[in-house]
């Protein structure tokens, strides 16, 4: 049993460590740790012990404990002063506080939410800048010179006609969708469609099923609803439905699910409106990714598989193009268009009126074609390089896929290290690099690595590799000797429940 006792500024902790167990020490100590954080044994501001007397106290080295505290203030749980030591985050996160009444739910990661271990980048799909940049100015100074009316005034809380029109002919041609228009909702983003989506559609302590790993932002925003969230796992043909229990909504990433890449093939689209039948449950749809699959044209959307009875269909093109436009949308069955009208309006007047007129003309002038088609290519050619590169520095540490398109590769590391640890420290090969583990909310995850094709470099790509080498060998010397996995274990399909494989038992994998 965990004993505290105070000792002047610091603390004496007593912890209970397993050495025949495959878990490495280290993450034994951050497991104990976070656990006591969560029960407020270890109040914000506190003073942790020195690596030394905690190591020293607890019979492991002071590299176990080193290894510890770094992932927990990669996580935002830990803070270090220079010259004074290591103290508990004032407001830790991936704690639930109450505040005036309202409990707020944030996951692990440090304030800042873009630089979070398992977030997606706060970067855009644009490789060739410069000719990016032209086109997107020419847009620009079409809307100057029409420079409309309509900019000083208030819009529709719908966003503007104009941008709704355009936005449905490209999911016609792009994805295959046939809306009206008036079914298009703008947004400042896809988190604020899946916010307005849980606000209208669902109360607290609703069920609602997610993939096992997932999107850590989107899961806090779940957190915040206080919906009760089950994890499903996720294998190599999407979301693994029949461990789907009954819930009230479900939200998934079917085109390119986050973090593991892969799509939901259609054997399980269908099962999961079926699921969504049975339950009289929604399915939330964020089309993530299905703009850069270039390998292949997606599957078709669940939107249109369900005849738009019982799916919101999410999209953003700050994914698309960059992040720093902030325009999502949302595609709605009709009879919900009036309840998201009105409830947008409330929080949201009007989302940038001249950020919408500059996307209508850039989509009205045809740019987003070509433009998609030439990242697309950019991407297949990094992708390439980066995966050969990859095989010949890295197979005995990562197991590599082929599978990897859209704008990122996803690896599973074969020694069971701290892929935190590797992430935080990968710029120094150059690379934008997260970790895989942070995605999942069972108590098992995976320990991988996120890899984003637009940090490589054609011309220095084999250092860039050989340098996250260096760094995996090092995490795995500080970690001791690792456990090993084999690839069935990490690229096998999760087990189905039956006899000896309890519900809820085993993982995705790609």
């Amino acid at each position: 049993m965990t004993t505290l006792e105070r000792r002047g500024p610091a603390l004496s902790l007593r912890l209970n460590f397993d050495k025949t167990k495959p878990i490495p020490l280290y993450e034994q100590l951050r497991v104990q740790l976070v656990a006591l954080l969560k029960e407020r044994q270890l109040p914000p501001a506190q003073r942790m012990p020195s690596a030394r007397s905690l190591a020293l106290e607890n019979g492991v080295s002071r590299t176990t404990v080193e290894e510890s505290y770094n992932a927990l203030v990669q996580e935002g749980l830990l803070v270090r002063v220079p010259g004074s030591g290591t103290y508990v985050a004032p407001v830790p996160a991936g704690l639930r506080y109450a505040v005036k009444g309202v409990q707020v739910g944030i996951g692990s990661g440090p304030s800042s939410i873009h630089h979070r271990n398992c977030g997606a980048p706060i970067t855009s799909l644009v490789v060739e800048t410069e000719k990016f940049g032209k086109d997107w100015n020419l847009a620009a100074k079409n809307v100057l010179r029409k420079f409309p009316r309509r900019l000083l005034e208030y819009g529709d809380p719908l966003g503007q006609l104009g941008l709704r029109e355009q936005i449905a002919h490209h999911l016609a041609k792009r994805r295959g969708i046939l809306c009206d228009p008036e079914q298009v909702v703008i947004t400042s983003g896809s988190q604020q469609a899946i916010y307005l989506t849980l606000s209208v559609l669902l109360q607290a302590r609703d069920r609602i099923v997610v993939e096992d790993p997932c999107y850590q932002n989107t899961v806090d925003l779940l957190r915040f609803q206080k919906l009760d969230i089950i994890p499903v796992p996720v294998d190599e043909h999407g979301l693994v439905v029949k461990r789907a229990p009954p819930a009230q909504a479900v939200y998934v990433t079917p085109s390119f699910q986050y973090p593991l890449g892969v799509e939901m093939s259609l054997e399980r689209r269908l099962q999961l409106l079926a699921w969504a039948e049975r339950n009289d449950a929604w399915i939330i749809e964020d089309d993530y990714g299905s703009e850069s699959i270039y390998q292949s044209c997606p599957e078709t959307s669940l939107f249109t598989l369900s005849n738009s009875r019982q799916v919101i269909y999410t999209g953003s093109f700050s994914r698309t193009l960059f992040p720093g436009l902030r325009l999502g949308y949302m595609v709605l069955p009709a009879s919900m268009v009036d309840a998201f009208a009105r409830l947008k309006g409330l929080i949201d007047r009007e989302t940038s009126g001249w950020n919408q007129l500059l996307l209508e003309e850039f989509l009205r002038n045809g740019k987003i074609d070509p433009y998609i088609r030439r990242t697309w290519k950019a991407y297949d050619r990094l992708r390439t390089v980066f995966i050969q590169a990859a095989e010949t520095h890295l197979s005995d540490k990562l197991v590599i896929t082929r599978k990897s398109a859209g704008a990122f590769a996803t690896f599973f590391l074969r020694a069971h290290c701290n892929d935190v640890a590797i992430a935080k420290h990968a710029d120094d090969s150059g690379l934008f690099v997260r970790a895989l583990s942070p995605c999942y909310l069972t108590a098992q995850p995976r320990y991988g690595l996120l890899v984003y094709y637009h940090t490589v470099c054609l011309d220095t790509y084999e250092r860039q590799v050989r340098g996250l080498a260096r760094r995996i060998l090092q995490c795995e010397a500080d970690a001791g000797h690792a456990r090993r996995y084999s690839p069935q274990r990490l690229c096998g399909p999760p087990q189905e429940a039956g006899p000896g494989h309890p519900e809820g038992q085993g993982g995705g994998g790609v």
